[in-house]
């Protein structure tokens, strides 16, 4: 008796001729809409048995169209004689199954990434290959996305190693500085306004500064910089980066300057200005490449914007018809297309394998945030220029190196402590408070320096201590100074900048702060403001 049910003990599948006849319909129902994309081809040919309805879907074909091609028509990257390599292991009966990532291409000319499972088998008394394919688009994208933010973090870990190691050398460059600066000072004070040796001394005086200059921008690179809005003198900025941004470019770079006559200033934080002017320098300089010489200008204006003006830049709501400060960067490099043009500021968007400053959208984030906004023009083969527009102000900047009024010679009196573990920069504060009239005690680090306060410290006028010394950094001596007398000020010094040594004593009862490198008018100034304000 034929039997036409499953046998429950021994599982045998057994099905009469109508059984089978629904079973092939509904799995042929099941693969032609399966959501993936299903093929069968034949390993000889090539040509396509059967393609699924998603596929026919996905890639525009009809069933009439896609019989007479085969998969290499699908997969632009491969040619015929390759795709036949790939598949020989199926053929030959070496391998049973095939994994691989590749691009499918649509009938219209799209592509799309794809994952294909390629496994054996017979279709009407032939060999064939079934494909199951895997449309992997959202998992390339996540993949894209994951692999930029993984790049964003490198550069950001790289950036902050290169910052840590600026601020470091930025705050050691201070303490030489310091005592350059102050040793010339002093004699400059010592010796007569006609004697031959004053104007050597003054250009000494001057290279200090400028070095001191550019221990500010390093400061301000590795995220110590103080940031502080207040009117800005754009041209006397720029001026003073001029040696800063010469060395940032190659020799084959020139670098031009095209200042108006007069300008008015702008609400702004300098440092940020400095490093958005810097790197806009530096993707100039990398637009017109390492071989080949080129311009660079650096133009400056200032311009009565409309509404229908302002309508042409980057938008920004904060915007509103006025007198705008411009600020452009121009360069004679390959210049861009309108699509890359379009996607400059995205964040992420490079045209460059490797980066050293901020990207585009971080300078636009700047300028946004200082109320401004950017122009960008910009054809292959005619270089690119950046115009920066700022709300420009009705008061007049300060000049960008202002000096310390003199403090009339003022003169203490008293003990004075001085903890200094730089050599130089001890001898320095030490004759400087005497030239104030103080009596010094001097100290070379936090534990010496405590002692000397545990000893002296009714008679004491001042404390001046340095934040960064061995044994006993200046945070814990004046911590351990306060329990012994919190009466006696204590005036800060560091090659850092003031917020950021500021910050570690906030509400501990600091007396001031001072940054290296000082003179003798500026530290006395300092004193006499804390001992006579105290």
């Amino acid at each position: 008796m034929d039997r036409n049910f499953d046998d429950a003990r021994t599982g045998d599948p057994v099905i009469d001729g109508a059984a089978a006849a629904v079973t092939v319909e509904d799995l042929s129902s099941i693969v032609e809409h399966s959501l993936n994309e299903i093929y069968v081809f034949g390993l000889e040919t090539l040509r396509f048995l059967y393609v699924n309805q998603p596929a026919r879907d996905n890639l525009g074909y009809a069933a009439s169209e896609l019989a007479a091609l085969t998969p290499v028509d699908l997969k632009p990257e491969l040619t015929r004689e390759q795709f036949t390599d790939l598949v020989a292991p199926l053929r030959d009966g070496r391998q049973d199954r095939l994994v691989f990532e590749t691009r499918h291409q649509r009938k219209n000319g799209s592509t799309y990434p794809v994952e294909v499972h390629l496994q054996p088998g017979y279709y009407s008394g032939q060999r064939v290959a079934t494909a199951i394919i895997l449309d992997i688009t959202e998992r390339a994208r996540a993949q894209e996305a994951r692999e930029a933010m993984e790049r964003q973090l490198q550069q950001a870990q790289k950036m902050e190693s290169l910052g840590i190691l600026a601020g470091g050398i930025a705050h050691d460059f201070n303490n030489i500085l310091t005592s350059i600066l102050g040793f010339a000072d002093l004699a400059m004070e010592d010796i007569d306004g006609a004697h031959p040796a004053r104007e050597h001394i003054s250009e000494l005086v001057k290279g200090a500064r400028r070095g001191a200059e550019l221990t500010q921008q390093m400061l301000a690179y590795s995220g110590k910089g103080k940031f502080v809005v207040e009117p800005v003198n754009l041209q006397s900025l720029i001026a003073d980066m001029g040696r800063l941004l010469q060395v940032s470019i190659p020799r084959s770079c020139g670098l031009h300057y095209h200042f108006a006559p007069t300008l008015p200033a702008i609400r702004a934080d300098a440092t940020q200005i400095r490093q958005v002017l810097l790197n806009l320098i530096i993707n100039a300089a990398e637009a017109i490449g390492p071989e080949t010489s080129g311009i660079i200008s650096v133009t400056t204006g200032s311009l009565d914007c409309d509404e229908d003006y302002l309508l042409d830049l980057f938008p920004n709501e904060s915007l509103q018809p006025g007198t705008y400060v411009c600020l452009e960067v121009s360069d004679s490099g390959a210049g861009m297309d309108e699509t890359t043009r379009k996607r400059i500021f995205d964040p992420f968007f490079t045209t460059k394998d490797t980066g050293r400053g901020l990207g585009l959208s971080a300078i636009l984030g700047i300028v946004l945030g200082h109320g401004g906004s950017i122009k960008v023009y910009s054809e292959p083969g005619a270089g690119s220029s950046f115009k920066l527009l700022f709300p420009a102000l009705a008061e007049a900047a300060d000049s960008m190196l202002t000096e310390t009024a003199p403090a009339n010679h003022w003169q203490g009196a008293g003990k004075v402590l001085v903890v200094e573990d730089e050599d130089l920069v001890l001898a320095l504060a030490e004759q400087l408070f005497r030239r104030m009239g103080f009596e010094v005690i001097t100290s070379t680090d936090g534990v010496e320096g405590l002692a000397a306060f545990r000893e002296h410290h009714a008679d004491l006028q001042l404390v001046f201590l340095d934040m960064n010394m061995p044994n006993m950094g200046g945070e814990e001596a004046f911590r351990e100074m306060r329990r012994i007398n919190a009466s006696v000020p204590t005036l800060l010094c560091s090659g850092y900048n003031e917020q950021t040594a500021i910050n570690r004593f906030a509400g501990k009862g600091l007396a001031g702060f001072i940054q290296k490198p000082y003179t003798y008018r500026t530290l006395s100034a300092v004193v006499k403001d804390v001992i006579e304000g105290g």
